[in-house]
C-alpha cells in the first residue's frame, strides 16, 4: 500500500485546518466543501508526520459506514492498515468502554444491547400489567418520552422532579412506565442506545481516575457533523478533554436538522464559549454544485438568525438555472416532475436522480408514475438488511450460542418457529427467572440438568433446552469453520424450513438473507474479528449504512438524504404546511429556521441540476374537493433572476394539450381558439348545446350539452351520455383535463 502526502490536493483553507495543533479547532464545513476529506488528512499528516502515534486518536461520526468510509480514507493515504485505530460512531465507542469498565458502575460486562423491537416488546408488557389499553397510548409514544428524558436527565429520579404538576395524559404514562422500563432493564441486564452514552458519562462522573485514564489514552479527538451531536455525546466529549484540549470539531449549523433526534444547535454555535481561545476556520469552496445552485440555496438560508455568516462559492461554472416546476394541482406536478425525469433518463443515462420530500406519505405518486413509465427506482430508507425478521431471528439464535445468559435473544427465538410453547408458559418461565435473579436458560439448565424442579418442564421446554445446550456446546469445541456452525444452527433449529413452510411467496428472499447474513459472518471472523463483537456490530447498524449500488432513481426524505449526492435534484410539494411543515408555523422561530435548514439541505444535494415544484391546488379525499395550497414562503425568499418557472404558470397552458374536445372548450370557457385546429369539434358542440337548450328536460338529470362541475376535474361539458349495463357513462370534455368517461353513479357532477 502506498503512501501520498496528506497535503497534496487541499485548498488554503483545508491546508489551514489540517495544520493547526495549537488548541481547540472548530471547522465550519459549508455543503459541499470537502469536509470528510479534511478531516481523513488532518488524521492522516498526524500518523505521516508522528505527531500523535494512531493509538492515540480517536475519530467519532454518526453511522458506520461513514466510520468505515474514514478509516479506508485514512489507510489510503498513510499506506498502512490502522485496524487497531479507533474510528468510529458514539454509540460504538461507548459499547468498548462499557464492555471494560461498567463493572464499576455495578453492571455485568455481558450485558445485553437492547434493540428498539424488544423496548417495544418490553413497553407492551408493561401496558399489559398496569392493564394500560394499547388504544390508549402507543410504546413508540412511550419509547420517545423515555429517550427524550435519557437525553435531558441523568436519572429515572431527576426525570420525575422535573415534571410539572399538571401532566397530559400522554406524560402521565410516560411517567409511570419510564421507571418499570428501568427496573426491567436492570433485571434483564440490558442497555438500550441512550443507556451507552449515559451510562459511560456516569462511569467518568464517579470515577475521575477512569476518566483520566481515557482521556490521557486518546490525546487527539476528532468528531464529524458535529452540528449533530445531542447532549450527552457533547458531555462525553467534554469527559475525554479533561487533560488536554486537542480537540478539533467539523460541522456546519446551517445542516443541523436532526432536533427531533435530540441534537441541538447550540452545541455547535456554543462551542467557542465551552473551549475558550478556540481556531474557527471556515471551508467556503463548494465542490459540488453550480454557481446558480448555490445561488439559490444561499438566498434561502441567510434568513436564518441562529448561524455564522459564510458565503459559498463554486468553480463550476454558472450551470443551468433552477427551474420552478408548478402544477394547477398535485396530479400535473407529479407529470411535469416524471415527464422531466423520463428525458433527464434518456439524455443522461449514467446521471443520478433524486426526488426529495418533506413527508413519507408524498412518494407513492411518485413511485406509482415511475413504475407506469418503466423507469426503475429505489425507495431509500425502505427496510434495512440487518432490521429484517429473518436477519434479526438469525442473529438472536446466534447470541444465544456466545452468550446462553442473553434473555433477550431467548425471548426472540424460544418460540421461533413455532414449538407449542406457549405465551403463558414464556411468562412464567421469565416471571421464575426474575424472582430467583438468573437468567432464563440458567433457570432451565438447573430444572432439567440438576433436576432442582424449580419450575414445570415439559416436553417442549425440555426440546428447546437441549437443542441450544448442543448448539453451545458445539460453538465451544471451535471445530466447525464460522459458516458452518452458522449453516448448522440455521437447518438444525428448524428455521429453515419454518421460511419455507411459512412464507410461500418470498421464502426464497428470506433463506437468502439469512445465507448473506452466515456469509457476511464467515468473511469477518475469519479476518480475526471474534463473534461477539461481530453481533455486537449488527445490533448498532441502521437502515442509513446500507446503500442500493444500482440505482439511478432514488426516493427519499429530505432527512435521508443528508450526506448524500445526486446529479439532479427535484424537491417536491413545496407548499407552506408541507416545507416548511405545518408544525413549525405554529411554534417559534427556531422550528422555522430548522425547516429552513432542511430546504438548503435539500437544495445542496445537487450537482449539475435543480428543480423545484409545487401544486397550486390539493385534492381532499375527505371532502372531495379541491383546496389551495400557498406555495412555501421559502421560495418567495429566492432571487427572480435565479430560477426559471415552468409547467401550469397560467390556467390557460393546460389547453396547450392536443386532447379530444379541448378546443371547443377554450372556445365555450376563454372565447377564443386556435385557428390552425378544426372548428368541426367547436361547432359539432355548440349544436350540442344549442339543441339540448332547447327541448324540455328533467332539470335534475345529465343530459349531452349541460355545464357540469367536478369536484376535482373542475368545469365541463357533457359531450354524451349512454346507458350501459353497469349504468350510465358520461362523457364529459373538462376544461382543464379534456375528454374523460365517468360512470353516473359515482362521478358526482353537478350541473352549474
Amino acid at each position: 500500500m502506498e503512501k501520498s502526502n496528506p497535503l497534496d490536493g487541499l485548498n488554503s483553507a483545508q491546508r489551514e485546518a489540517v495544520l493547526y495543533f495549537d488548541g481547540p479547532l472548530l471547522i465550519v464545513a459549508g455543503a459541499g466543501s470537502g469536509k470528510t476529506r479534511v478531516i481523513t488528512h488532518k488524521i492522516a499528516y498526524m500518523i505521516y508526520e508522528g505527531i500523535f502515534h494512531p493509538r492515540e486518536i480517536l475519530a467519532v461520526t454518526f453511522t458506520n459506514k461513514a466510520a468505515r468510509e474514514m478509516k479506508e480514507r485514512v489507510e489510503k493515504l498513510v499506506g498502512v492498515d490502522v485496524g487497531y485505530m479507533q474510528i468510529s460512531t458514539f454509540h460504538s465507542f461507548c459499547l468498548k468502554i462499557l464492555r471494560r469498565e461498567i463493572e464499576h458502575i455495578g453492571r455485568s460486562r455481558d450485558f445485553e444491547i437492547v434493540d428498539v423491537d424488544f423496548q417495544k416488546k418490553i413497553v407492551k408488557e408493561l401496558l399489559k400489567e398496569q392493564k394500560i389499553s394499547s388504544s390508549k397510548i402507543s410504546p413508540d409514544y412511550i419509547l420517545k418520552g423515555i429517550s427524550r428524558a435519557k437525553l435531558k436527565y441523568k436519572t429515572v429520579k431527576e426525570y420525575l422532579d422535573s415534571l410539572p404538576i399538571h401532566l397530559s395524559e400522554g406524560e402521565e404514562y410516560v411517567s409511570l412506565i419510564y421507571p418499570l422500563y428501568e427496573e426491567r432493564l436492570l433485571k434483564l441486564n440490558g442497555l438500550d442506545f441512550d443507556d451507552l452514552l449515559n451510562k459511560t458519562n456516569e462511569l467518568f462522573e464517579r470515577f475521575p481516575k477512569i476518566r483520566r485514564r481515557y482521556s490521557e489514552r486518546f490525546r487527539y479527538i476528532l468528531v464529524d457533523e458535529f452540528q449533530d451531536t445531542n447532549p450527552p455525546q457533547y458531555e462525553l466529549i467534554k469527559h475525554l478533554t479533561t487533560t488536554h484540549k486537542n480537540i478539533c470539531v467539523v460541522g456546519d449549523e446551517d445542516q443541523s436538522i436532526y432536533s427531533f433526534r435530540g441534537a441541538i444547535i447550540e452545541n455547535i454555535l456554543n462551542f467557542e464559549r465551552d473551549f475558550p481561545k478556540t481556531k474557527v476556520i471556515k471551508l467556503e469552496q463548494n465542490y459540488r454544485s453550480t454557481e446558480n445552485i448555490l445561488g439559490v440555496a444561499q438566498n434561502v438560508i441567510k434568513n436564518n438568525i441562529q448561524r455564522r455568516d459564510k458565503t459559498l462559492w463554486s468553480k463550476l461554472g454558472k450551470g443551468e438555472k433552477v427551474k420552478l416546476i408548478v402544477g394547477n394541482d398535485s396530479d400535473r406536478e407529479v407529470k411535469y416532475v416524471i415527464d422531466e425525469i423520463e428525458k433527464l433518463s434518456k439524455k443522461y443515462p449514467d446521471e443520478t436522480i433524486g426526488i426529495l420530500y418533506r413527508m413519507n406519505f408524498i412518494s407513492r405518486r411518485y413511485e406509482e408514475k415511475l413504475r407506469l413509465k418503466g423507469l426503475k427506482f429505489k425507495v431509500y430508507g425502505a427496510m434495512s438488511f440487518f432490521k429484517r425478521k429473518e436477519v434479526k431471528d438469525m442473529v438472536a439464535y446466534l447470541k444465544l450460542c456466545v452468550n446462553p445468559y442473553s434473555d433477550f435473544s431467548l425471548l426472540r427465538i424460544i418460540n421461533t418457529p413455532p414449538r407449542k410453547i406457549g405465551e403463558k408458559t414464556v411468562e412464567k418461565l421469565r416471571n421464575a427467572a426474575f424472582k430467583m435473579n438468573v437468567s432464563m436458560f440458567e433457570l432451565l439448565e438447573k430444572s432439567i440438568e440438576e433436576n432442582l424442579k424449580l419450575i414445570n418442564i415439559n416436553q417442549h421446554l425440555e426440546k428447546f433446552y437441549r437443542m441450544m445446550k448442543g448448539f453451545i456446546e458445539l460453538y465451544r469445541q471451535n471445530k466447525l469453520s464460522p459458516y458452518e456452525f452458522g449453516k448448522t444452527v440455521f437447518i438444525e433449529s428448524g428455521y429453515r424450513d419454518y421460511l419455507e413452510r411459512y412464507f410461500f411467496d418470498s421464502s426464497e428472499e428470506k433463506i437468502g438473507n439469512v445465507e448473506e447474513l452466515l456469509q457476511m459472518l464467515a468473511g469477518e471472523l475469519e479476518e480475526g474479528k471474534e463473534m461477539e463483537e461481530f453481533l455486537d456490530e449488527i445490533s448498532l447498524l441502521s437502515s442509513g449504512d446500507e446503500v442500493e449500488k444500482d440505482a439511478k432513481i432514488f426516493l427519499m426524505t429530505i432527512h435521508t438524504a443528508k450526506g448524500l449526492e445526486f446529479d439532479n435534484v427535484f424537491l417536491v410539494s413545496m407548499e407552506d404546511g408541507v416545507l416548511p411543515h405545518s408544525r413549525s408555523l405554529d411554534f417559534d422561530g427556531g422550528n422555522l429556521e430548522e425547516e429552513r435548514r432542511l430546504c438548503y439541505v435539500a437544495m445542496t444535494r445537487a450537482k449539475r441540476r435543480l428543480y423545484l415544484s409545487y401544486a397550486k391546488r390539493k385534492y381532499n379525499y375527505d371532502t372531495e374537493s379541491f383546496i389551495y395550497a400557498k406555495r412555501s414562503r421559502f421560495l418567495d425568499e429566492i432571487s427572480d433572476g435565479l430560477i426559471e418557472e415552468v409547467g401550469d404558470v397560467f390556467n390557460r397552458e393546460y389547453l396547450n394539450e392536443n386532447v379530444e374536445g379541448v378546443d371547443a372548450i377554450r372556445k365555450f370557457f376563454y372565447g377564443e381558439r386556435d385557428e390552425k385546429k378544426s372548428v368541426s369539434e367547436e361547432s359539432q358542440l355548440k349544436d350540442v348545446v344549442k339543441f339540448h337548450g332547447q327541448e324540455k328536460r328533467n332539470p335534475h338529470l345529465i343530459s349531452s350539452g349541460d355545464r357540469v362541475m367536478h369536484p376535482k376535474f373542475g368545469r365541463g361539458i357533457v359531450w354524451n351520455v349512454k346507458d350501459t349495463p353497469s349504468g350510465k357513462k358520461i362523457t364529459v370534455l373538462f376544461e382543464m383535463y379534456g375528454k374523460k368517461i365517468l360512470m353516473e353513479k359515482f362521478a358526482k357532477l353537478k350541473k352549474v
